[in-house]
């Protein structure tokens, strides 16, 4: 189900939005950018400035080429403060773009930890758009020449049992629509033209470096009963291991379900309220990652095992 507005209404939603003045991830207080509302050719000009910075996101996509900074390229021309909308705005042209000719199949959260969101100058989870073609198939042959900087988080994913396209007001009624949490590896691809100069910003407009995903064992919620852990999942250990050239196995990542945002269904509930208010409506098909457990780490040649407590285990191999 294509969750998401046609092309052809991509400037009718990019005004819309600047005239609601939605809320997105970055605070409370989001404003505009700096850009000057006025009339270029039948666009404002700041419709103008999104289309284009989305348009050299998407080439670049399409060419496997590293992301623009649009921090760097355009800082001039777009509110960079942490309650700025503009990022969500590009992103969702950027989206609109990639969608042509992919399909999504979910959304994520990322930066779901205080030192992550410090590190690149937020102050709220970011949240992005996963696509199909990033669901790998193939867990003995995933390639690091395929990407730019591939980096590796265990996760838990959510399904839902029903279409979802208004705010969940609370941790009960989110926990009454969940339909199951399954095991996850993200992938994401840290691309970008200069990843010392990285920022939220760019982190937001570029779709939060969505890449690749590995979706493991799942159980239906209904289960918890059986199987009690779920219910505490902020309790659940995850551990990933790698067996390197050497035959040894080296610990490289462990975390619990609390490492996101400090629970498991806050990170959820916030991720499901942070996407419908973009006007995307989320289905059962989608699955909805709420963030790293532990830390990302950089992908590396080597036979992975990702533990994931009553969730088992996800195995995958990396080639150079």
């Amino acid at each position: 189900m294509n969750s998401i507005l046609k092309p052809s209404t991509i400037g009718l939603t990019l005004l819309f939005l600047l005239f609601a003045h939605p809320i997105f991830a970055l605070g409370k207080d989001a404003k505009v950018g700096t850009a000057t509302d006025i009339e270029v050719t039948g666009k404002t000009q700041l419709t103008q400035l999104i289309e284009e910075q989305a348009a050299l996101l998407f080439k670049a996509a399409e060419q496997s080429k590293p992301l623009p900074l649009v921090s760097q390229t355009s800082h001039d021309q777009f509110n960079l403060s942490q309650t700025s909308t503009d990022p969500y705005l590009i992103q969702k042209q950027f989206v609109q773009l990639l969608t042509q000719n992919d399909t999504i199949i979910g959304f994520k959260a990322g930066l779901t930890s205080t030192a992550g969101q410090k590190k690149f100058g937020v102050n709220a989870p970011l949240t992005g758009v996963l696509f199909k073609k990033g669901v790998i198939r193939n867990r003995d042959d995933i390639r690091l020449s395929h990407y730019g900087k591939l980096m590796l988080e265990t996760e838990f994913g959510f399904r839902v049992n029903q279409p979802i396209n208004k705010p969940v007001e609370s941790i009960d009624q989110l926990m009454a629509i969940v339909s199951s949490v399954a095991a996850v590896i993200e992938l994401p691809d840290l691309r970008y033209t200069d990843l010392s100069k990285l920022t939220g910003f760019d982190l937001i407009a570029s779709n939060v470096a969505s890449a690749g995903i590995l979706v493991g064992n799942s159980l239906d919620f209904s289960q918890r009963g059986t199987h009690p852990d779920i219910s505490n999942i902020n309790e659940i250990n995850v551990s990933l291991s790698v067996r390197n050239a050497d035959n040894n196995l080296k610990l490289v990542n462990q975390g619990t379900g609390s490492d996101a945002l400090g629970n498991q269904w806050q990170a959820l509930q916030l991720l499901i309220n942070q996407t419908v208010s973009q006007g995307y409506t989320i289905t059962p098909e989608h699955i909805l990652i709420t963030g790293a457990l532990g830390s990302m780490v950089p992908a590396e040649s080597g036979d992975y095992e990702a533990r994931f407590g009553p969730l088992q285990s996800i195995k995958f191999s990396i080639k150079p």
